[in-house]
C-alpha cells in the first residue's frame, strides 16, 4: 500500500532496479556476442595466407573475463559496469603465444592490449581480420536506441509506463 511519496519511491525502486538488470544483461549480451563472433572470425582457415602464424595460442580468456556488476546505488542514482576489470587487463599472455612464420612473437602482451587489437582489425597483432570489434558493438546498441532507450522499454517490460 502506498501513502505517501517515501513508500511511491520504494515501489518504484524496485521496479527500476529490475529494468536496469534487463539493460545490463542486454548490453552485456551485445558486447559478449562480438567478442564471441572475435574468436570465430574465419581469420585462420587459410594456411597458404603467409599473414597466419604457425603458431596461436588461444587461451579463451578475455571471453571468460568478460563481467557485469550488481546494480549499485551510488551518490542518488544506480549504477552498473560491464567490462574487463584490472586482472584481465594487466593480466600478461604467456610468452610467444602468437608466432608468425618469420619467427618473430609478441611477448609482454596485456589483456588491455588484447582488447585493443579486437578493435584494430587484428588477431594477436599478427593475423588481419575484417572487423572492430568493439565499435560494432557499440553501433548495435545504437541500433537499438541506445543505452536510453533500452532502459526505457525494459521500464515498460517491467511495468513502468513512460512517455
Amino acid at each position: 500500500m502506498i501513502h505517501n511519496v517515501k513508500d511511491l519511491e520504494k515501489v518504484l525502486q524496485t521496479y527500476i532496479v529490475k529494468a536496469l538488470e534487463l539493460t545490463r544483461d542486454e548490453i552485456f549480451e551485445i558486447v559478449s556476442d562480438k567478442i564471441v563472433e572475435y574468436y570465430n572470425e574465419p581469420v585462420f582457415d587459410n594456411p597458404n595466407d603467409p599473414t597466419q602464424p604457425v603458431h596461436y595460442n588461444r587461451t579463451g580468456r578475455m571471453l571468460e573475463s568478460l563481467s557485469s556488476s550488481a546494480i549499485m546505488l551510488e551518490n542518488d542514482g544506480y549504477m552498473f559496469k560491464i567490462g574487463w576489470d584490472d586482472d584481465y587487463l594487466t593480466y600478461h599472455y604467456p610468452k610467444g603465444f602468437a608466432t608468425n612464420r618469420f619467427g618473430e612473437t609478441y611477448n609482454n602482451v596485456t589483456g588491455r592490449q588484447v582488447l585493443l587489437w579486437m578493435n584494430q582489425k587484428s588477431h594477436g597483432g599478427i593475423v588481419f581480420g575484417e572487423h572492430n570489434f568493439w565499435d560494432e558493438a557499440l553501433m548495435d546498441i545504437e541500433k537499438r536506441g541506445g543505452f536510453a532507450q533500452i532502459f526505457k522499454r525494459n521500464c515498460e517490460r517491467v511495468g513502468i509506463p513512460l512517455k
